[in-house]
């Protein structure tokens, strides 16, 4: 399963202003989507097996942003890449001091 996810910045933090979730990479649509400037965050999770266990993933993620939106400009179609999620650097950012 994918979730992406509309965010106000380059990493998730609280809930997205709009998000979808696919059984599987592939196009999606966020509509009604509010203006201003997004970050378009995916990340990838496994379904549970049968027997209730995760099977082994590598968690893939990717973005695309910063995007400005508002009434009056249509939207252009966005292409996330996905690609191995980097634990140590997640943990760099969520330690990081705000500016």
């Amino acid at each position: 399963m994918v979730f992406v996810g509309l965010f106000p910045t380059p990493f998730p933090q609280g809930h997205p202003v709009r998000c979808t979730v696919l059984n599987r990479p592939g196009a999606f649509a966020l509509d009604n989507v509010p203006s201003g400037r997004w970050h378009v965050l995916a990340r990838s999770v496994m379904h549970p097996t049968d027997g209730g266990r995760r099977a082994r993933h590598t968690p893939m993620v990717g973005g695309f942003g910063p995007i400005t939106t508002s009434a009056d400009h249509a939207l252009e179609p966005v292409v996330i890449h996905l690609s191995r999620e980097n634990l140590a650097t997640l943990r760099l950012i969520a330690t990081a001091p705000a500016p």
